[in-house]
């Protein structure tokens, strides 16, 4: 009898250990779940084998906000030494994006893999192998990015140190890969070859007339000269003998920082680097200056410009510049260039639920009540597709439209 009640208690024992697992792993995931859903992703990770490198190489990569709801094409900045660069790069490019100091842009970033990995892209005469990067990087990752996201043809390429060397191959051998070059921490002391000084062969590059339109910013902390005399004195040899040059196609600048030192310098350089190639100044929406007569001609001429000027389509930023537009117009009660500026952000994102919706609300405040259920059911249809959690808020903001009819 004893033996049953033993058995009884041991059964008793194990389903109450096996109820409590189980509710561990199902508090487990929906804890990770509830974290998932919680999470800023900054970016993914994925591994590309190279048969020019005869291995595999792992790449970071991000993607601008609400990349998936648009259709726009994105500059890429290919940053080398991810392990190190990627994250402040993308942190720099985000950042400037939404005060529209820059276009929006695709970020990749290369992984050394291992530290001494890096010295295999420094100028040949160090060791390196630039030109078999090089060919990586034209051969295998710029077309893969290009197959697998909508990147358009403006490329920037960031080195650092000894990953410069494959900075200034690309720069020298393939002048129509890449439209901006930055070069943190760059050794222009250091021979190009044997033969050939740096200050020449950028000298020679600088000076082809037929060479494509680029831009070059080279930075370099101060504190590196003042313990080599030699390296101050080449630096300035450099920058007069490129200003000798008649007339270039590239636009250039080689920048000593102070109170910087080594990686230290990283993220002015590369601020200074994006403001040198992307130089247009941003746009103040002038709805209270009567002197222009139509404010979002103004705006579209002014992205227009930028276009041209980049050699690709650029749009306004919404959450900075189209939505402090639209929030500054509601407030000042301009009801006619509020529905200007909401016509023109649909135009340039007509795959997003709220201009679509704060679209709505303008025609019924115009009393254009078909044209405002119309487009507040074009919002819900684009919400459901992008923003589910959000729908049930949409819907019940075109019930109120339908109500004031």
């Amino acid at each position: 009898m004893n033996y049953i009640k033993f058995y009884i208690l041991c059964a008793f024992v194990m389903i109450q250990a096996s109820c409590i697992k189980a509710q561990q792993t199902e508090t487990k995931t929906k804890l990770s779940q509830q974290l998932k859903n919680n999470s800023i992703i900054v970016g993914q990770k994925t591994k590309l084998y190279s048969k020019v490198l005869g291995e595999e190489k792992e790449i970071y990569v991000s993607l601008p906000k609400n990349y998936h709801q648009h259709k726009h094409h994105y500059p890429v900045v290919y940053v080398l030494e991810a392990e190190r660069l990627f994250s402040v790069t993308n942190a720099i490019t985000g950042f400037m994006a939404s005060q529209s100091l820059m276009p929006q842009t695709i970020v990749v970033g290369i992984t050394n893999g291992t530290h001494l990995k890096r010295n295999e892209m420094a100028v040949v005469v160090h060791g390196g192998k630039p030109k078999k990067y090089l060919k990586f990087l034209k051969d295998e990752l710029i077309p893969y990015i290009d197959q697998k996201y909508r990147a358009n043809n403006h490329r920037t390429i960031i080195g650092m140190s000894t990953t410069n060397g494959l900075v200034f191959e690309a720069f020298f051998s393939e002048p129509y890969l890449f439209k901006g070059y930055i070069g943190l921490s760059t050794y222009l002391e250091w021979n190009y070859t044997k033969e050939v000084p740096m200050s020449d062969k950028l000298a020679q590059a600088m000076s082809d007339p037929h060479r494509p339109a680029s831009t070059l910013y080279l930075g370099r902390p101060a504190s590196d000269l003042n313990k080599k005399p030699i390296a101050r004195k080449i630096t300035q040899e450099i920058n007069q003998q490129l200003k000798k040059i008649p007339t270039t196609n590239v636009t250039y600048k080689i920048e000593l920082l102070e109170n910087h030192k080594g990686y230290g310098m990283a993220p002015i350089g590369i601020q200074n680097g994006f403001k040198l190639i992307y130089p247009l100044s941003r746009i103040v929406f002038p709805y209270n200056n009567p002197e222009i007569k139509d404010p979002v001609a103004k705006v579209k001429q002014h992205y227009q410009n930028q276009s041209k000027a980049y050699g690709f389509k650029v749009y306004p930023v919404e959450e900075e510049y189209l939505n402090g537009s639209i929030r500054v117009l509601t407030l000042w009660k301009k009801a006619q260039e509020l529905l200007q500026i909401l016509k023109l952000a649909v135009h340039y994102y007509p795959a997003s639920a709220y201009y679509h919706l704060q679209l709505a609300k303008a025609y019924q405040n115009n009393s254009q009540i078909k044209l405002a259920t119309q487009t507040a059911q074009k919002a819900i249809k684009l919400a459901a597709k992008y923003h589910p959690d959000e729908l049930t808020s949409y819907q019940q903001q075109l019930q109120e439209i339908l109500s004031n009819k």
